[in-house]
């Protein structure tokens, strides 16, 4: 072979092994950011959980708001983003009440389950109920404002 058909070759193989043959390495549904942020009676709402609940059997992304009440959605990781399509939203935000233990018992005992005081109206801690619906599209810069009033 020539010199030049050798150096096409050789070029090509680097080529192909630096950008792979056009295959995706993750096969999992393409993700796109989504971010936001959630407010409770006009305040910045800390520590409440944001799930994004899928019209379709796309799945659902989740996110955990910071002490500012910004959040970023992640599907299969944190904050990787959610994969385009319609949501229905629940926010929950809930004091976990530990359950009490008999003095008599060992000390692995767990003891009753933990009960929740839920922190804001029940209506939100569903996506069927809280009335509030997102769109993820792509090219978007997909900023949701979620404000929750009691």
């Amino acid at each position: 072979s020539s010199p030049a058909a050798r150096t096409f070759a050789i070029t090509f193989s680097l080529a192909l092994l630096l950008f792979g043959c056009g295959k995706k390495l993750d096969s999992r549904p393409e993700r796109v950011p989504a971010s936001g942020s959630v407010l409770h009676n006009g305040r910045p709402l800390a520590d409440a959980t944001v799930l994004f609940d899928p019209a379709g059997n796309t799945p659902a992304a989740v996110a955990r708001s910071d002490a500012s009440g910004n959040f970023r959605l992640g599907t299969f990781e944190t904050a990787d983003g959610a994969v385009p399509g319609e949501y229905k939203i629940a926010v929950r935000k809930v004091e976990v009440i530990p359950g009490s233990k008999p003095g008599d018992v060992p000390d692995d005992y767990e003891g009753p389950p933990s009960n929740e005081k839920w922190l804001l109206p029940a209506k939100y801690g569903q996506s069927a109920s809280s009335g509030l619906t997102a769109a993820v599209k792509e090219g978007q810069p997909n900023e949701f404002k979620l404000e929750l009033q009691d």
